[in-house]
């Protein structure tokens, strides 16, 4: 995994090197860069793959939820509410030292909306289609080191004609498990946990209490279908899920937030 100002080098290189490519997610640290890698990838493809590793669009309670937006089980999806919420003290990922590049602005290319909140912000789009505009603010939490956002709060206008709340928290207090996801049908809801090992819950007619689902393997689950998924692409030729320019959402969503923020405006 490597600083988000160098994935648009390391990537040119290894695909004019005609290798195989998983870049990690954000495709770069702006959306220039990140249209550049995008051209350099289509000029060897399909003779070479270039996925984007976004693993939320193999998160298994993501992909249940997707289902069962599918089958009607929430009637019609009007709206969802995402929120991205770490804490360094209670989280799984041993990544928040001082000297973390994750918490330089010139490394990553912003905070967290240039980083955590790209796996948040992707369900949204897979749900409730392309974001049409945004609104948003940005601060800073305790986190004395890091030198980007660590709290983002956006209201999200999706093309559909739907819209979405999101927020993102990254904070070295104890906090309180929030739903990591929300959505809202005119027969039901779905709620998904608060959990990296995951958890979900389904509103509807038949369920007015809710029906607890269970884990079906949460965050932590998602990187080896992600993984499948590249190797089914280079073994077998098949297409992966999501192509690479799809991944250009996440950037331009965080892109918007930080002008609504300078703005003050949609």
């Amino acid at each position: 995994m490597l600083p988000h100002d160098v994935h648009e080098t390391a990537a040119v290189r290894c695909l004019r090197a005609g290798k195989h490519v998983l870049l990690e997610k954000p495709l770069a640290h702006n959306v220039d860069a990140a249209r550049r890698i995008l051209d350099e990838a289509s000029r060897i493809q399909p003779r070479r793959v270039f996925m984007v590793g976004e693993n939320a669009s193999y998160w298994p309670e993501v992909v249940k939820a997707e289902e069962l937006i599918s089958d009607g089980c929430i009637g019609d999806v009007h709206m969802a509410k995402a929120h991205y919420w770490e804490s360094e003290a209670q989280s799984p990922f041993a990544m928040f030292d001082a000297d973390n590049w994750r918490y330089k602005v010139e490394r990553v290319g912003g905070g967290i909306l240039m980083d955590g909140c790209s796996h948040w912000i992707r369900p949204l789009r897979i749900w409730m289609g392309e974001i049409d505009e945004v609104v948003g603010i940005t601060s800073r939490d305790s986190i004395k080191s890091m030198e980007g956002e660590s709290l983002v709060r956006a209201l999200i206008r999706f093309k559909s004609g739907k819209f979405g709340q999101f927020s993102g928290t990254l904070t070295s207090a104890f906090v309180s498990k929030q739903p990591f996801f929300h959505i809202f049908g005119t027969k039901g809801e779905i709620t998904i946990d608060g959990d990296f090992f995951g958890g979900m819950t389904l509103f509807n007619q038949e369920h007015p209490k809710g029906l607890k689902l269970g884990s079906q393997g949460g965050f932590m689950g998602s990187f080896k279908p992600e993984i499948e998924d590249f190797l089914d692409a280079v073994l077998r030729g098949t297409r992966p899920k999501a192509p690479a320019e799809f991944a250009l959402g996440e950037l331009q969503t965080a892109a918007a937030i930080y002008q609504s923020t300078k703005t003050r405006r949609w």
